[in-house]
C-alpha cells in the first residue's frame, strides 16, 4: 500500500510518498435504498501491522492507494 500525505504550505499543495508492507483490507459493497433512490454505502478497512509502519498517521486529505489496483484509491476523509 502507498500512503500519499498530503501538506499545503503558503498555498501549494505537495504529496509525500510512504511505503507500507504487509497490510490487510477488507472492502465491502453494500447500498441503501432511501426516498429519492440507490445510495451507494460501500466502505474499506484497512488493518495496518504496528511493526510495518509504526509512525503511519494519516490525515483529512492523505490518499491510499491499495495495489492491485482493482481495489482502488480511497481518501481520508474523516
Amino acid at each position: 500500500m502507498t500512503v500519499y500525505h498530503r501538506a499545503v504550505v503558503a498555498g501549494a499543495e505537495s504529496y509525500t510518498r510512504e511505503q507500507v508492507v504487509a497490510v490487510f483490507w477488507e472492502n465491502r459493497k453494500a447500498a441503501n435504498v432511501i426516498k429519492s433512490g440507490l445510495l451507494e454505502a460501500d466502505s474499506v478497512a484497512v488493518y495496518v501491522p504496528f511493526a510495518s509502519a509504526p509512525a503511519l498517521n494519516p490525515k483529512v486529505g492523505d490518499v491510499l492507494v491499495v495495489v492491485p489496483t482493482h481495489v482502488g484509491v480511497f481518501l481520508f476523509e474523516s
